[in-house]
């Protein structure tokens, strides 16, 4: 018991915001075509398509985030975790 009260937190890795917004963003517009999403205005930084994917799937791998974002699409149910990131989608694709 005292070890575990001792043991630091589990960490919970979460993307910056900006890259969380320009996935989803992207993933609403293009879905998974990368080709396209390098070409879009909003790819500010010129990113090829590889690293678009990169960011997307690195969006994917972050379970509070990604849950987030498929909770406010309604593909998942039931009550959101404490530490599950909330997204409107609205704001971010406006």
């Amino acid at each position: 018991l005292e070890s575990k009260a001792n043991a630091p937190p589990p960490k919970s890795f979460r993307l910056p915001s900006e890259v969380m917004k320009f996935s989803v963003y992207m993933i609403e517009k293009y879905g998974e075509d990368y080709k396209a999403m390098a070409k879009d205005p909003k790819n500010y930084y010129q990113d090829t398509p590889a690293v678009i994917r990169r960011k997307i799937n690195r969006f994917k791998n972050t379970p509070c985030q990604w849950n987030g974002y498929l909770r406010t699409k309604g593909l998942i149910e039931g009550e959101p975790k404490p530490d599950e990131y909330h997204i409107d989608i609205n704001e971010i694709t406006n």
